[in-house]
């Protein structure tokens, strides 16, 4: 069976990685190390990214090594640079969704019909 491969996805994972490392441990790097957040930023870069895909035999997938073929391919310092930008971005908005989420709660205990019970 053939299999489509991404060869910049696991690029991509393990360079995000190594720049979380770079930010401060809180709210970065604790809030990266939620396996939802991380995978945003991971879609975040791929979608602006430069892809690059090869079709295998499914016995053939542990032989690719995508870290050389997309290395030479790929412009290291806008890779950098996109996923800067996507740690900022997605981690923005996710304390917008949960301030949204934490102020919604709250004021539904305000309303008149919750203080009756």
């Amino acid at each position: 069976m053939k299999t489509i491969l991404n060869l910049m996805e696991q690029v991509v994972i393990e360079e995000a990685e190594k720049l979380i490392q770079s930010y401060p441990h809180h709210p970065y790097q604790k809030a990266f190390a939620l396996p939802d957040l991380r995978q945003k930023l991971v879609a975040y870069v791929l979608n602006r990214v430069r892809n690059f895909y090869v079709v295998l035999n499914e016995c053939d997938l542990n032989k690719v090594n995508c870290q050389s073929v997309c290395r030479s391919l790929v412009d290291q310092g806008k890779l950098e640079s996109t996923i800067h930008i996507g740690i900022r971005e997605v981690f923005e908005q996710s304390q917008v969704q949960s301030t949204s989420h934490t102020s919604k709660q709250d004021h539904k205990h305000n309303s008149p019909s919750d203080w009756f019970g």
